[in-house]
C-alpha cells in the first residue's frame, strides 16, 4: 500500500507545470468497467524511491520512470482482506512490512 501511494504521490508531482498548476486531468472516468478510473500515465515520469540513506535499501536510490501505459484502478479502496476473499482465500506472497 505504502508503494501504491508513493506511485500516486509522484504520479500527481509530475503532471504540474514549472508554475505549480495542474496539467490535465490527474484520470477519468473508465467506461468500460464499472467501478474503475482510468489513469492516463502513459509517456508520464515518476520518481520513485528516495536517496536518503536512513531509507530501507529496496527504497534506494531515486530513480526516474516513464510509464510506457495507462491504467485503470479501482476508485474505491480495496483492503488485503477483501482481495483475499474475493480471491477464494489465496494469498499473494508479499507479506505486510508493517
Amino acid at each position: 500500500m505504502r508503494s501504491l501511494i508513493l506511485l500516486f504521490t509522484f504520479l500527481f508531482i509530475s503532471c504540474a507545470l514549472d508554475d505549480g498548476k495542474l496539467s490535465g486531468n490527474l484520470y477519468e472516468y473508465d467506461a468500460e468497467r464499472t467501478g474503475m478510473v482510468r489513469i492516463p500515465a502513459k509517456d508520464q515520469f515518476v520518481l520513485l524511491g528516495t536517496n536518503d540513506s536512513t531509507a530501507p535499501l529496496n527504497d534506494r536510490p531515486s530513480m526516474k520512470v516513464k510509464f510506457t501505459y495507462s491504467f485503470s484502478i479501482s476508485k474505491n479502496e480495496v483492503t488485503r482482506k477483501e482481495y483475499i476473499e474475493l480471491m477464494g482465500g489465496k494469498s499473494s506472497s508479499v507479506q505486510d512490512s508493517g
